[in-house]
């Protein structure tokens, strides 16, 4: 059995922990992912890099322009010091720096 799981699912190391465990009993395979991944335009750019259109890349950038969090209750995680010490890197971040490791591999350097 196999379970594709989206967006992040433990934030700690006994939660990870706990779903190992239950992996390795139930003898299935977890796949962690997002579905950016699988948009056409995203195959379309990884088989575009990897055919070496572009040559040698030397940096990738990404951006998010919104204000959906300028609505968010002060409450909430994504605005909390503590349960979110790096600030925009964990709630919308994040998403750039998974893909770009999807398409360029891991960094060498940072």
């Amino acid at each position: 059995m196999s379970r594709v799981l989206r967006e992040t699912v433990v934030y700690d190391g006994d939660r990870c922990g706990s779903y190992h465990r239950g992996r390795e009993k139930g003898g299935c395979a977890i796949g962690l992912g997002h579905e950016r991944h699988f948009e056409p335009a995203v195959i379309e750019m990884r088989r575009r890099l990897e055919s070496g259109e572009f040559g040698n890349l030397l940096l990738l950038e990404g951006n998010f322009s919104q204000d959906k969090f300028l609505k968010l209750p002060s409450d909430n995680w994504r605005l909390s010091n503590s349960a979110n010490p790096v600030g925009p890197l964990s709630a919308t971040g994040i998403h750039m720096v998974d893909l770009s490791i999807a398409l360029l591999g891991r960094p060498i350097s940072v």
